[in-house]
């Protein structure tokens, strides 16, 4: 069974990735950055939160965006992140340089890619 830690900054992301079995939950509008090959992360943006997530180089993290949630999603290099928008959620996607991006949107939800 998985846990939900809620995060704030850079530093809480990185204690909670090491983690067993924990989601980080990303709150507010904080900036939070993924690279190099193993970072493949699944982490969820909830309520009003919205946050920046950076993919750099090769990596992959997912981003759940919930409720009415705001998350920018920067896709860089060669990053490949999966964005799921679920509920009244309207995350926004930048993609960069070779990057590939994928966007799901779920119920009601509207990404802007």
């Amino acid at each position: 069974m998985s846990e939900y830690i809620k995060v704030r900054t850079q530093v809480e992301l990185d204690k909670a990735l090491v983690r067993e079995g924990v989601i980080p939950v990303l709150v507010g509008d904080g900036t939070f950055t993924f690279s190099g090959v193993s970072s493949s992360p699944r982490v969820e943006a909830r309520g009003s939160s919205s946050p920046t997530v950076e993919a750099r180089e090769s990596s992959s993290p997912t981003v759940v965006a919930w409720g009415s949630s705001s998350p920018t999603v920067e896709a860089r290099g060669s990053s490949s992140p999966r964005v799921v928008a679920w509920e009244s959620s309207s995350p926004r996607v930048e993609a960069w340089g070779s990057s590939s991006p994928t966007v799901e949107a779920r119920e009601s939800s509207s990404p802007t890619v």
